[in-house]
């Protein structure tokens, strides 16, 4: 019996940078897996629309996706601002890149993707794996609480959609405030330190006011952005009539479902989005337009993000080229 537990223990094991590559590649299967599903449900049900497409604006659909962009550069600026507070490393570029391709990582069950893909990402600038953790739920948390900030105002001040859709936003925007409290966010972040830290000392985590006002001000800069971006699809629609004053409706209306749908635990709120949207939108507009918009918002979305993944990943291998030619 010790002769056979000795010859397994001199078996030759798979190198753990093998490992690290197979499993990196899984990865990107489920996501692509992922993609292509969420992508194909998309087309399926834009196809049940009677919509001429031919008669689909698409200079604005590409402004949308300009749009897109942006409010993913703003979050993205906020979470590297977040990380290197709390300690890690990272170039802009590395950061960027490192956000973008995380945001692929919501269309796969469970809320876990986004978080291994971005600290994956990111570990190789040398950031620990307790300071990209906490970095990421203080992005997600921010995001989530000036969203619920959005809606709620618009709602309670434009007195639109009735007191149950004011009543789901206040509940929304008082749970998303508990949650970002100092107290609470350095509860949860003291947790995630402890059980990831590699020196397992008490928590230190602190988080300065000027980062609370610096997310603040650039999650609200980034969901004006999604907004705009919104508003462009609705725009590019055949047959809809939406006025330039419609704008902050939309916002609300973006920013109400992408908090529902993060609440929900579906993958990338499929479903729970357009739950939200689709009903907000038909007081406005036809009841097909209204479902084509929908879809559409979240295709831009996804198309979005895997263009500005691809962009990010050249920019930062020639980045690295040329540091490694200098």
């Amino acid at each position: 019996m010790n002769r056979t537990m000795s010859d397994k223990s001199q078996q030759p094991q798979m190198p753990r940078a093998t490992r690290i590559r197979m499993l990196r590649w899984l990865a990107a299967l489920i996501v692509a897996a992922a993609l292509v599903y969420t992508l194909r449900q998309a087309w399926r049900q834009l196809s049940e629309q009677p919509i001429n497409w031919r008669d689909m604006e698409w200079r604005w659909l590409l402004l949308a996706v300009v749009g897109n962009a942006v409010m993913l550069c703003l979050q993205g600026c906020f979470w590297r601002q977040a990380l290197v507070e709390l300690g890690g490393r990272a170039s802009v570029v590395s950061a960027l890149r490192a956000f973008i391709w995380s945001q692929l990582g919501k269309y796969v069950p469970g809320k876990a993707m986004v978080m291994v893909m971005r600290v994956g990402l990111i570990r190789s600038e040398g950031t620990s794996l307790a300071a990209g953790l906490v970095s990421t739920l203080l992005e997600t948390m921010m995001w989530v609480f000036v969203g619920s900030q959005i809606a709620c105002l618009y709602f309670l001040i434009s007195g639109f959609g009735g007191t149950g859709l004011r009543l789901l936003a206040v509940g929304l925007l008082v749970v998303s405030g508990i949650l970002m409290t100092p107290k609470t966010l350095r509860s949860v972040a003291g947790v995630l330190e402890r059980r990831y830290s590699q020196t397992g000392n008490r928590s230190t985590v602190r988080f300065s006011g000027g980062l609370y006002a610096s997310g603040v001000a650039l999650m609200l800069a980034a969901w004006l952005a999604a907004g705009a971006s919104s508003w462009c699809v609705v725009r590019a629609m055949p047959g809809a009539t939406i006025a330039v004053g419609d704008y902050w409706l939309i916002v609300a209306v973006v920013a109400l479902a992408t908090v529902v749908g993060f609440a929900s635990l579906i993958p990338g709120g499929l479903g729970a989005r357009e739950l939200v949207i689709i009903p907000l939108l038909a007081s406005k507009l036809p009841l097909p337009i209204a479902v084509a918009a929908a879809v559409m918002i979240r295709a831009v979305s996804m198309i979005t993000e895997v263009l500005l993944s691809m962009a990010g990943e050249g920019i930062y291998i020639a980045t690295h080229k040329r540091t490694e030619e200098s």
